[in-house]
């Protein structure tokens, strides 16, 4: 099989909701960028030209994961201050992310609905200010900070026990819902951010809602098994159980647990005075509001608060897509985030000995590739799925995987690690037949080997965000470079941002081999004009040629040797 044989896929490809496009707008110098995230997608252009504060917003998603709060500097990322982010005489910056849903219906189109997040500056923090869903022809939720509202219901919002929750953190991270499908959402629903993700929703339930949920969980526990929310508010002494002396003896006899059968059993025993006012003493003991994770069902959510919520939603058919795309949309930005993995150009130099150590979960192998040799060390057995530079899949141990392709790459024939103690870990490279330390080999090999382990050794899904990884490297092994990323994982994908010439020019030339599908590959160029930066996307055919060719594509050493070749030809012409 052919190197690069658009055959060759993921045997696994994922069914399940993901992002497949991002775009910020206001973002730095950014005025607007978007773009797919594609098997590979290459981030082109000058210097300074906005292509690292591209990946820098994306790597701002990674560092808010399991955040309550926008953290602006952190381990993956160092943006400054809120008013950094924020492009020069504007007030908003716009995070927005496409998802794609699998469609219920009879069509195989899945459905793409676009989330968009605003960001503002206030009283020197970078806050979240909005959130609304859109698919192709309609807006279908909008979400905005009332101030009023959160300090009105603020200890309600934070009162744990008055919603049958865990404590969900300070008010101000809650959005007032205003609109549905359009339509101004009357009474109160808020939901809860984490960062740039939105974690839970709420909805306060007037009175006339609390007494037919009442009847709806009695009339439910008189047909059969109880409802989880009536015995949840009996167990936990919600209900005034000391006026029915029948309840009492139950909880005496079921200290436990409460089952179907004598809980049906029991209800027939009490009175039609009892069950009005057992009716009344569960609308009383209802939390106000009701609540339902987004994302985790490990949030802490339980209780009447869920459920009922779900069930209410389910019967409104207006709500009940509009909240499904919600939760979508977050289960997919959580999961994209939990997928980042980031590897900057700034790469240690060669050294006899590595230290000991992890990297943290989006830089694996450290923020300048200190880690490599441990995580090396630490995965050398384990087995993966990737392919070979001759285009064939293979299943083997990681080693063994790094070795077959540093050879390919042309820094060594075979790669080695091995413990020394408190020193840390050793890598050696085999050249010429001699193993040697990657000092005696030189600067290219200790600035590509944190590249190829980081891709090699990632899981499934994952997103591999690499600045200049062809730094240091000859033309000739940055050809090989662009061979390797777009070969080696069939089911990850890359942004790389590149000044290689040699690397996109590589990647041209396998089209027209036809051992890549084109439509596999983005390139995105950054210019920036006036301080303002603005992408396109090159679209490359099925020739390896670009629909268009942008003063700055290429270097001057690409445009002196078409110069060289025009002046040559017209000498010759001329003769």
């Amino acid at each position: 099989m052919s190197m690069l044989d658009p055959n060759i896929r993921s045997r696994r490809r994922m069914t399940r909701v993901q992002v497949v496009r991002w775009g910020v707008d206001n973002f730095k110098s950014i005025e607007n960028a978007s773009f797919d995230l594609r098997r590979l997608s290459v981030l082109v252009g000058a210097n300074s030209a906005g292509k690292s504060s591209l990946i820098q917003s994306i790597l701002l998603l990674a560092q808010c994961t399991n955040e309550s709060q926008l953290t602006l500097n952190g381990p993956v990322v160092s943006l400054g201050e809120a008013i950094d982010v924020v492009r020069t005489d504007q007030k908003v910056v716009t995070v927005k992310a496409a998802v794609s849903i699998p469609n219920n219906s009879s069509s195989d189109q899945p459905v793409e609905v676009v989330i968009s997040i605003d960001l503002v500056i206030n009283h020197g923090d970078l806050i979240v200010q909005s959130l609304s869903l859109r698919d192709a022809t309609d807006v279908l939720f909008e979400a905005v900070r009332d101030t009023r509202a959160s300090r009105t219901y603020s200890s309600e919002l934070r009162r744990g026990d008055s919603l049958g929750l865990v404590d969900v953190g300070s008010p101000a991270n809650f959005l007032r819902v205003s609109h549905i499908r359009g339509l101004k959402r009357h009474g109160l629903m808020f939901i809860q951010m984490a960062g740039l993700l939105p974690e839970a929703i709420y909805l306060r339930k007037t009175m006339h809602q609390k007494r037919r949920d009442a009847e709806i969980l009695l009339k439910t526990a008189q047909a059969g098994e109880p409802p989880r929310e009536l015995l949840y508010l009996i167990t936990q002494q919600r209900i005034t159980v000391d006026l029915f002396p029948v309840i009492r003896r139950f909880r005496e006899a079921n200290p436990s647990i409460l089952r179907g059968t004598s809980f049906n059993k029991l209800l027939k025993e009490l009175s039609s005075d009892e069950l009005l006012h057992l009716k009344d003493e569960i609308v009383k003991a209802m939390p106000n509001w009701e609540a339902e994770p987004l994302a985790r069902p490990t949030l802490g959510l339980r209780g009447s608060g869920r459920l009922m919520f779900a069930r209410r939603v389910e019967r409104d058919a207006t709500y009940s897509a509009p909240f499904e795309y919600l939760t979508s949309c977050t289960v997919a930005l959580e999961n994209f985030a939990q997928s980042i993995r980031y590897l900057g150009p700034l790469r240690d130099e060669p050294r006899v000995v590595y230290p000991m150590g992890r990297g943290s979960r989006p830089v694996p192998v450290g923020s300048h590739g200190e880690f490599t040799a441990d995580l090396l060390s630490r995965m050398r057995s384990r087995s993966i799925e990737y392919t070979d530079p001759f285009g064939e899949p293979q299943f083997g141990p990681l080693l063994e995987a790094v070795s077959i392709w540093v050879e390919y790459l042309g820094i060594g024939t075979r790669i080695s690690v091995s413990d020394r103690g408190k020193l840390g870990r050793t890598i050696r490279l085999e050249k010429d037949g001699t193993d040697r330390d990657l000092t005696t080999i030189g600067v290219g090999a200790s600035q590509l080997l944190p590249v190829v382990v980081t891709l090699l050794a990632v899981e499934e899904g994952t997103l591999i965000l690499f600045e200049q990884p062809e730094l240091h490297l000859h033309p000739a092994v940055q050809s090989r470079l662009g061979d390797f990323l777009a070969t080696a994982r069939q089911d990850i994908r890359l942004v790389v941002e590149t000044h290689s010439e040699s690397l996109i020019n590589r990647l041209r030339l396998r089209v027209v081999e036809q051992r890549l599908d084109p439509t596999e590959i983005g390139i995105y160029f950054g210019e920036q004009k006036q301080g303002i930066t603005k992408f396109r996307c090159l679209e490359l055919n099925e020739y390896g040629d670009l629909n268009e060719w942008p003063t700055g594509f290429f270097d001057e050493g690409s445009r002196d040797a078409a110069k060289l070749v025009k002046v040559i030809t017209q000498r010759l012409s001329s003769k």
